[in-house]
């Protein structure tokens, strides 16, 4: 797993606190017509229909979103996206071991009214592209707090 400062930042911080165990969001195979196989959650809204062409890492990037926003604690925020980020590696690692996948968790800290959230995404990664350089340099770009876990590497 790799993070940019603002991030190590707040993994260091947080207190230890109980968070329930996450539940939902388990992931699921599917495929193209033309027979490309992809990767989402059971629940995610998907495209009538998606042609031969399709950019499927984007398509996962776009449909493989959980945003949390439960609790105004940071804290507390983070460690339910941490729980998710580990079951969702569980997952990858049991069902599609021959798969790489990046796991991106990000926080959004609030500000003028907005209240905090973490938002993970996971996408499949094809021919080495990531969405997300997993380099520290390229997460001390981001503004906001980030981590990228990458599975099956």
């Amino acid at each position: 797993m790799i993070c940019n400062t603002s991030m190590h930042h707040l993994l260091n911080d947080r207190p230890s606190i109980s968070t329930p165990m996450m539940t939902g969001y388990p992931i699921c195979r599917r495929q193209t017509e033309a027979g490309a196989p992809y990767w989402t959650l059971t629940d995610a809204i998907l495209p009538e229909s998606i042609l031969p062409s399709a950019d499927l890492t984007a398509l996962e990037w776009d449909c493989n979103e959980v945003m949390l926003d439960m609790d105004d604690s940071i804290p507390v925020l983070l460690n339910a996206g941490l729980l998710l980020l580990i079951r969702w590696k569980e997952q990858m690692e049991r069902d599609f071991p021959d798969v790489p996948f990046d796991i991106v968790l990000s926080v959004d800290e609030g500000e003028e009214g907005v209240p905090p959230s973490v938002t993970l995404r996971f996408y499949g990664v094809r021919e080495g592209v990531h969405i997300v350089e997993p380099t520290e340099a390229s997460l001390e770009k981001c503004a906001q707090p980030i981590l990228l876990e990458t599975v099956n590497p």
